[in-house]
């Protein structure tokens, strides 16, 4: 006891006389971390109608040079226009992002089977390599050997689908990444959608691509809505996904906030409305959590397409440069650490 006493009074000394000083304790500064700031690029919305009348918005940098791809897939019952903030955003930094509206839901419609989203999300794929590059602005191209697979929530598990080899057509893309945003295979482990992926043994599925599943601290949660399901359940969200993935695979976990809580503010119509309430939300700044979310992927592109890995270790790392809180963890291998 004695000698706790004497280390806190000597402590207090060595404070006393640094501030006599002008020296200030020392308060570690974390890092600048760039990728939550919007890119350079200027961004043109293009919609258009593929052949079997899919509407799809594109994000695009309109400037003549190629750009990396990502196929983002909504999730169950929602619009790809919900997602505008954060795709902008992910566009802004030299990506081309092609949004799907897979299919719509009204209060009397409900999703597609989970097997029909994959082959719609397929014929997608194919379409990026028929005519993604027809309808660009000016000299701006495709990498179509850079094209990354992503999505949020039930879009999100058809993302892994797709990528796992359960396409039901033949892809006439090789997907480079992937991206799960707080995905969702069913309403539990014993109601897994079709395609079922799950298979509940750490690290199996068959991927060789770089991952990144990026999840909500209250997807689990019930709300005030007594009748409305968890949006996200245990056992089939973003925490078996990452079980379940080989490395490279990062975790990061917006602690805080609820599972859409990542969509536009302002979602007009009935469909909005019964979106907003549905699920439990956080109670901080949506757009911080938006920066936080579009700025994780961007990172995560950038490091594999990039070569650029500084800004992405430092969120996986050093948790606490992100605009809102979030836990972190990861699993590498030596030929995603040298990127």
């Amino acid at each position: 006891m004695m000698g706790k006493l004497i280390i806190i009074v000597v402590v207090a000394i060595v404070t006393v006389l640094n501030l006599s000083e002008g020296k200030p304790p020392k308060v570690e500064k974390l890092p600048d971390v760039q990728v939550f700031k919007p890119g350079i690029y200027p961004i043109t919305l293009i919609e258009v109608n593929e052949s079997s009348s899919i509407p799809i918005q594109i994000y695009t940098p309109n400037i003549t040079t190629s750009f990396p791809v990502l196929l983002f897939l909504h999730g169950a019952c929602l619009e790809n226009s919900y997602y505008s903030t954060i795709l902008q955003f992910v566009a802004s930094y030299g990506y081309i992002v092609v949004a799907p509206q897979l299919y719509s839901c009204d209060v009397f419609v409900g999703p597609v089977s989970g097997t029909r989203e994959v082959e719609i999300a397929a014929n997608v794929t194919n379409w990026l390599s028929d005519d993604l590059n027809s309808v660009l602005p000016g000299l701006t191209t495709a990498n179509l050997k850079q094209v990354t697979i992503g999505g949020h929530g039930r879009g999100g598990k058809t993302a892994f689908a797709l990528a796992l080899g359960h396409s039901p057509i033949s892809l006439s893309i090789q997907f480079a990444a992937l991206i799960g945003l707080d995905p969702v295979a069913g309403a539990g482990k014993d109601n897994e959608d079709n395609p079922k992926i799950l298979t509940y043994i750490p690290q199996s599925f068959d991927l060789s691509i770089p991952v990144t599943v990026i999840g909500t601290g209250y997807g689990n949660q019930t709300n005030w809505c007594l009748i409305c399901p968890v949006c996200a359940p245990n056992d089939v969200n973003h925490d078996e996904f990452y079980k379940e993935t080989k490395a490279p695979v990062g975790h990061i976990v917006t602690t805080d906030y609820g599972h859409v809580d990542i969509l536009d503010d302002g979602l007009e119509g009935i469909m909005g409305w019964v979106t907003n309430i549905k699920c439990k939300n956080g109670d901080g700044p949506k757009d911080k959590l938006r920066t936080t979310v579009a700025g994780t992927m961007v990172a995560f592109l950038n490091a594999y397409f990039n070569g650029f890995d500084l800004d992405y270790m430092m969120i996986l790392q050093r948790p606490g440069v992100t605009p809102v809180t979030v836990f972190t963890e990861s699993v590498f291998q030596d030929r995603y650490a040298q990127l």
